[in-house]
């Protein structure tokens, strides 16, 4: 069984699925870009994958959809549709030479919009897709509102596996904190991955600058808030630096792409990390903080309602003030505390392993393969 992966991230999470997948027995690597332009690369994707297809490629795998975005969306709103119609394109074309697509719903619906209509580009992807994947059950309902219940391909759940394996978990927190320049003696709270409204991190600002007057008010030395990751968004850049500027030293940012060596200090320098989400599907952060043994604060939404009581600490999703009550709850945790609720996380975060998470993937794509062309 060959099979192609698009588009490549940074993300760590393909690269363990594929080595557990080569174990399973399943040639998989990415779909080749043959030139350094995203532009020309799409243009050229249709003739790509009808190569890859002689050379026996059957499965396209979509993990996400923002390498489909045209640049220039900008200035040029029309061009969504044009990127949506050429999304469309592609997918057609792969089913008609034999190439099945399996798409995994790390997100119902992108984070940041990359069509014209992105819901009805995933109801055209969940009609031409063979086989979809899913990492929680509940996914699977919110998949079946796009379509009609006859539409919807079959759908396997496989959970995500765990960052433990992946980065140095065993990382002194007093040594990652002075090489972070965060402070050794105060309670740390922690948002670390891509900075964007849509996960939250506006709403987190506003709920911390309330807990941080509250402290003051009575007197009290308040935590430290840790935000970094990438912020590709002008206008919440500039919301940070404000926060920063107000804030002083209750406010470190480190808005830049993290390399694993720097993410792993940034972890482990946080007490508690915050998952300050509006609306999510699957959290990869919320895996990664918990593989460092960390709680966390999530909002009340499903992708976290498996989770123990004990490893977190949630609010209502989108309510800055219970944000800020749940803020407050995880900075007055004591070391003890922290330290139990971390070990349930942990162990909950490796439920699920890599071999399990490949076996589950390659069934998907042998139903595909077999059974595609009936769709």
């Amino acid at each position: 069984m060959r099979a192609v992966a698009f588009p490549r991230d940074t993300n760590p999470y393909q690269e363990l699925l594929h080595g557990a997948l080569r174990a399973e027995g399943v040639d998989v690597g990415y779909l080749p870009m043959p030139t350094p332009s995203r532009t020309v690369n799409l243009l050229l994707m249709p003739a790509v994958l009808a190569w890859l297809r002689l050379r026996g490629v059957r499965v396209l795998h979509l993990h996400w959809v923002f390498d489909f975005e045209i640049g220039g969306t900008d200035r040029l709103p029309a061009l969504r549709r044009v990127a949506q119609a050429w999304f469309g394109l592609v997918l057609r074309w792969s089913r008609l030479i034999g190439v099945r697509v399996v798409w995994t719903a790390h997100n119902v619906l992108p984070h940041s919009r990359v069509f014209h209509d992105d819901r009805a580009a995933r109801a055209d992807l969940l009609h031409q897709a063979s086989h979809v994947l899913v990492h929680d059950a509940f996914v699977t309902d919110e998949l079946a509102r796009l379509v009609a219940p006859d539409a919807l391909p079959p759908v396997s759940v496989v959970p995500h596996g765990p960052f433990g394996d992946h980065y140095d978990v065993s990382v002194d927190p007093v040594e990652a904190r002075s090489r972070a320049g965060v402070p050794l003696e105060r309670r740390v709270l922690a948002f670390v991955g891509r900075v964007t409204r849509e996960k939250g991190v506006d709403l987190l600002l506003e709920a911390f600058a309330l807990l941080v007057a509250e402290r003051r008010d009575r007197g009290e030395v308040p935590p430290v808030l840790l935000v970094a990751g990438r912020c590709d968004d002008p206008e919440l850049v500039e919301l940070l630096h404000g926060a920063s500027r107000r804030l002083g030293d209750d406010l470190h940012l480190d808005l830049r792409f993290l390399p694993e060596d720097a993410l792993s200090d940034l972890v482990a320098s946080a007490d508690v990390l915050v998952l300050p989400f509006r609306q999510v599907t699957t959290s990869g952060s919320a895996l990664l903080a918990m593989g460092f043994a960390k709680p966390v604060v999530v909002p009340d939404l499903p992708p976290f309602a498996s989770v123990p009581d004990d490893a977190v600490l949630r609010f209502a999703a989108g309510d800055a003030d219970a944000l800020r009550v749940a803020l407050g709850e995880a900075t007055d945790l004591g070391h003890g505390d922290i330290g139990r609720r971390g070990a349930v996380a942990q162990q909950w975060a490796a439920r699920a392993s890599w071999p399990d998470a490949a076996r589950g993937t390659a069934a998907a794509y042998r139903d595909a393969v077999a059974h595609g062309s009936r769709r």
